[in-house]
């Protein structure tokens, strides 16, 4: 079993702070971009650059070779749909003067 491991990064025109902020307050701010493929998320870390990744290890055989080949596009493009939703949820909260 080899580990996966899968990321998606942009920045986020925001402060380093306020995007911190919004993940780990997982009551008000995080489920109003999280994409719904996700339904447990932690915050490691704080900074402007925004970097989601997850690490398992697959699973062995023909199942794992289907496993590594298609798991991590399909997460990748999850990672990217929520890098996208919370820029956008960063700039409606900035220009409705939230946080």
């Amino acid at each position: 079993m080899a580990p996966i491991l899968v990321s998606a990064e942009r920045t986020v025109d925001a402060p380093a702070d306020v995007i911190y902020g919004y993940f780990a307050d997982m009551r008000e701010h995080h489920p109003r971009f999280l994409p719904p493929a996700f339904a447990d998320f932690q915050v490691e870390a704080g900074g402007a650059h925004v970097r989601i990744a997850t690490t398992w290890d697959g699973a062995g055989g023909m199942g794992g070779f289907f496993e590594r080949l298609f798991a991590p596009r399909v997460m990748r493009g999850i990672y990217a749909d929520e890098l996208v939703r919370l820029a956008a949820y960063a700039r409606e909260q900035r220009g409705g003067g939230g946080r």
